[in-house]
């Protein structure tokens, strides 16, 4: 009999050698970091996996930070042509991850804002201060996202999310007739470097609390560092902690430090060299700001914000499969204007959609004229959009992860027990059961399966996804494509075992490598 995916999904996480262990937490992390100085004598050891060095001897001596992934460029000045700019030209150069990156430089020399992000950052600034008085100026020093202001808190970190570099000072005037606080200026460069924001670097880096840690002169065993964001309090999470612990076994076989940061890490994830999303994704939510400030900040990160977009609307999917004959169940999109014409079109029973619905939430079977009318009209009052599509009853769906063109696992997800979906949900959208499953050898899983999940995921994107099909006849059907598919300790790795989180993170350090211009090791 098959195994049930929610008995496995939530029981305790279990090692390879099947002791039962207790939950994850987060490992220190290992981040191998050259910190370039314009006078190293003004700066006590940081970490002990991290090296510091002058701008002089960084400039003149490229052999300089060997087996660091990233350089965090500690000048006094980043003026064009200055020596804090031509840091940041040559790690870039070099193949390093600097912080700041020139494009940042530029960003904030310009205070290069989109009209929505300038309006975040003025909205939470008139939050956080209040009313002022005509002609009052504010000035907001930021080191590492930290502010010594405890009030202006959350704007420091939005302020580092938005302008990843080490140090900032943003201006603010207020703005009588509107009633708010305004952005004037933005400089990268603080007058005066208190004990204070040393101790804001010495924390960013990871160094030691306790006084007199001695000279720095550890490297990281590590080539690359990935952060996986997860969320301890999500019930329904894309990896359970079995599956975690997989992911940072891997990346010690693998040489690459994997470390797990949480909703409020968001400042940190320039730190890192990629990021991997194990929380359920949505546009309006963390997850879609952590994926822009990984990308903004140049990382490879997964998933990325347009796959995030794309997957979560089944508007767009439906668009999508149509144009390029995709298969894929006979397919409406409802709007007012034209729920009337087609209520008597649609076929009975038909599915209704919200456009971000996942894993069986959002998603509702109408079987009547009346109940369709209703249920779509309710739906039309959240969305401009919905998705209508014919009921095709299966015993169970396909499951197809692809990464990269890739198919890494196969599953059969059977229907919840005299339910039609593989989950079973109550009014509420709260989880009352779901369905067995069935792990199959990727070599076989029908080819026409795979053949269509890998056509289906080609139009989306390059990252990792879970294709949900069904089978008619024969035929495979796409059903979604789902960005943030469950890679869950003892269900999609039950037949491959811990040789899919090997494979997942090395081609995580193959797109690292690719685009930090590295050679690959050999």
């Amino acid at each position: 009999m098959c195994p049930s995916i929610d008995a496995l999904r939530d029981k305790a996480p279990v090692c390879s050698e099947g002791i039962q262990t207790p939950a994850l937490v987060s490992k220190p992390e290992k981040r191998a970091s050259l910190i370039v100085v314009e006078d190293a004598t003004l700066w006590p050891a940081l970490s002990p996996r991290s090296q510091v060095v002058t701008a002089r001897a960084f400039l003149e001596d490229e052999s300089l930070g060997r087996g660091a992934s990233r350089v965090v460029n500690l000048c006094r000045s980043y003026r064009y042509q200055r020596i804090g700019y031509y840091v940041s030209l040559l790690a870039e150069a070099r193949g390093f991850k600097p912080l700041p990156t020139l494009a940042t430089l530029q960003d904030i020399k310009h205070a290069t804002l989109s009209r929505s992000a300038r309006a975040q950052v003025e909205r939470l600034a008139s939050r956080t201060w209040g009313r002022g008085t005509r002609g009052e100026v504010r000035h907001l020093e930021v080191a590492f996202g930290q502010s010594d202001e405890p009030k202006a808190a959350s704007l420091a970190r939005l302020l580092f999310r938005t302008f990843p570099a080490p140090f900032l000072v943003a201006t603010f005037r207020y703005v009588p007739s509107a009633e708010s606080w305004s952005l004037w200026r933005l400089s990268p460069e603080l007058r005066e470097l208190s004990p204070l924001a040393k101790e804001r670097v010495a924390e960013w880096l990871g160094a030691p609390r306790s006084p007199g840690a001695g000279p720095v002169t550890g490297r990281s065993a590590t080539r690359f560092d990935l952060a996986i964001l997860r969320d301890p309090q999500e019930r329904e999470s894309p990896s359970n902690e079995r599956a975690l612990k997989c992911f940072v076994r891997a990346g010690e076989r693998l040489g690459l430090g994997v470390e797990l940061i949480g909703p409020s890490d968001l400042p940190r994830v320039p730190a890192f060299d990629a990021l991997f999303i194990r929380q359920t994704t949505a546009v309006h939510h963390h997850t879609y700001r952590f994926a822009q400030a990984a990308k903004g900040a140049g990382l490879f990160v997964i998933d990325a914000p347009e796959d995030i977009v794309r997957c979560s609307n089944k508007v767009y999917q439906a668009e999508l499969f149509r144009k390029h004959k995709v298969p894929m169940p006979q397919t409406w999109v409802l709007s007012k204007p034209k729920l009337g014409a087609l209520l008597e079109q649609l076929p009975l029973p038909c599915v209704l959609k919200m456009p971000d619905s996942s894993f069986s939430a959002g998603v509702f079977k109408v079987s009547t004229r009346d109940a369709l009318a209703e249920r779509a009209r309710q739906l039309l009052k959240t969305s401009e959009l919905v998705v209508a599509q014919a009921f095709v009853p299966t015993s169970f769906d396909w499951r197809v992860g692809v990464m990269e063109g890739e198919v890494l696992f196969v599953c059969r997800y059977h229907m919840a027990r005299s339910h039609w979906q593989i989950v079973q949900r109550d009014a509420a959208g709260k989880k009352l059961s779901d369905g067995l499953f069935e792990t199959l050898p990727v070599e076989a899983a029908p080819e026409a399966v795979k053949r269509t999940a890998l056509a289906a995921t080609s139009l989306i994107g390059q990252g990792l996804y879970g294709v949900d099909l069904k089978e008619v006849d024969g035929q495979p059907i796409v059903i979604e494509v789902n960005d943030n598919p469950n890679i869950d300790g003892g269900i999609e790795d039950q037949v491959t075992g811990e040789a899919l989180y090997d494979r997942i993170l090395e081609k995580f350090i193959a797109r690292i490598t690719a685009l930090r211009g590295l050679p690959e090791r050999a």
